[in-house]
């Protein structure tokens, strides 16, 4: 679906990715923040498309994720390592993740992933990091940051380091706490907590998600 004629407006973000030349167009009239273009092979039609054309590829859509996270990992990073997380707080990266999640839900889920991933897997763990996406997942509806939230929240839950495990742990049980969705019972049950704590804590989660899962089977009875 050809959007627009002409892209003289481009603003070259990247070059070359497997083997086409993907550019960020600012329109002048569509509901979407921007899109991006993708130039022909031989570089003189240029086709406008966005991740709902009839005809994008996944190749495509793949690229445009990409050039996404590209755009906002490092800013969106430094923002996260520089705020401190308390139960009630709303951090600015709060805001600006909502921002991002407007433009493009699924690449914002890929690219908070991808920093969540990065400093979970290092030698010497970014535990401050990782609390703090945490604590932001855990602002949000279930539905707006599935499914990748999840996976973090449960990577956290796995990590057995003694020095961090109550800090992680705790913020990953805030986000199925405030989610409040009873498809994660299963998931907190099978999981074995080193501190009383904790395990206190999943406990009395698991039982208010019975309760909800109750209560809902109840409402289709009726």
């Amino acid at each position: 679906m050809k959007l627009f004629e002409n892209a003289n407006q481009t603003i070259e973000i990247s070059s070359f990715i497997s083997t086409m030349d993907y550019k960020k167009f600012v329109p002048p009239y569509t509901k979407f923040p921007y899109i991006f273009v993708k130039l022909t092979e031989n570089k003189t039609n240029q086709t406008i498309y966005n991740k709902l054309s009839e005809n994008v590829t996944l190749s495509d859509i793949n690229c445009f994720n990409e050039l996404f996270i590209r755009e906002y990992e490092q800013e969106f990073t430094a923002m996260l390592r520089g705020e401190t997380s308390e139960c009630g707080d709303i951090n600015p990266s709060e805001e600006y993740f909502t921002g991002m999640i407007e433009k493009d839900k699924e690449a914002s889920l890929q690219c908070i992933n991808k920093i969540f991933m990065r400093h979970y897997s290092l030698d010497k763990m970014d535990v401050d990091l990782l609390i703090n996406i945490l604590h932001l997942l855990s602002h949000f509806k279930h539905s707006d940051v599935s499914p990748n939230a999840e996976t973090m929240a449960i990577a956290a839950l796995s990590h057995k380091n003694s020095k961090d495990e109550l800090g992680l742990c705790k913020y990953a049980l805030k986000c199925f706490d405030n989610w409040r969705n009873p498809e994660f019972i299963k998931t907190l049950k099978a999981i074995e907590f080193g501190s009383e704590w904790l395990k206190e804590y999943a406990d009395d989660i698991i039982e208010e998600l019975n309760k909800i899962s109750n209560l809902t089977k109840f409402s289709d009875l009726t």
